[in-house]
């Protein structure tokens, strides 16, 4: 079975991400592009992924955002996906 081909061709560094593919199918993983942990005095309130208005949209279905969600479960930490506007005018916030 192969690999699915980079889609958006604008990460910062993709040669780790294309590396990781070569290893095939069998490897999942997840290249995040922004994610946050959110904090008040080092106590980590809220894992946040931040997805670029022109980003593929995420959802909770998905795999790696199941993942994410696993996560923030076991840490006992809220998982929020936040798409934003390039010039930052707009945030639009799901709980997942």
């Amino acid at each position: 079975m192969e690999v699915r081909k980079e889609r958006t061709g604008w990460r910062d560094d993709r040669r780790l991400n294309d590396r990781h593919r070569q290893w095939g199918w069998d490897c999942p993983a997840v290249d995040i592009d922004k994610l946050f942990i959110e904090y008040d005095t080092a106590e980590p309130v809220a894992l946040v992924e931040y997805k670029h208005e022109y980003a593929e949209i995420a959802h909770s279905t998905d795999a790696s955002i199941s993942a994410l969600i696993k996560v923030g479960n076991r840490s006992q930490l809220p998982v929020f996906g936040v798409r934003y506007a390039d010039d930052f005018s707009w945030f639009r916030v799901a709980h997942h």
